[in-house]
């Protein structure tokens, strides 16, 4: 932009001395200062230019960065998930035990409300096995006398 104005700035210049003056050293000497007002501002730019860029370079590196801590976030993430779905099911096995607990624990309660307390259903589990015993026992008898 102050380029373009230096341009304009210089045509609008030789136009006047061309236009009013005989001799040409005052538009040589105009067209000298403006060309090394142009010269500064060019050098200007050009150092904002480097400053811009060394910006730039450091903003890359930075979004270079935030990119690798993104994609161990969604590492971390997808670990995060695969975890929660172990504990999803191992809780689900846990919920189903202990519902079949309780369901235990009230037949028990049921139970000794009968009066079977643990002596007395320990007395009924040897009777039964002891009961089996003999029924197998008469039937290896029967077998044996059908043969």
């Amino acid at each position: 932009m102050l380029f373009h104005h230096s341009l304009l700035y210089i045509l609008t210049v030789c136009r006047t001395l061309a236009k009013y003056s005989a001799s040409k050293g005052p538009l040589y000497n105009a067209l000298g200062r403006v060309i090394t007002g142009v010269e500064a501002n060019i050098r200007a730019l050009s150092e904002k230019k480097v400053e811009v860029q060394e910006e730039l370079d450091q903003a890359g590196l930075k979004l270079d960065s935030l990119d690798q801590n993104i994609k161990e976030a969604e590492r971390n993430v997808a670990r995060l998930e695969d975890r929660k779905n172990t504990l999803d099911q191992q809780t689900e096995t846990l919920e189903a035990k202990l519902a079949e607990n309780i369901d235990l624990t009230k037949q028990i309660s049921e139970l000794e409300r009968h009066g079977f307390d643990a002596e007395r259903l320990r007395q009924l589990q040897a009777a039964h096995g002891i009961l089996q015993k003999d029924l197998q026992e008469g039937s290896d008898i029967d077998n044996e006398h059908s043969s």
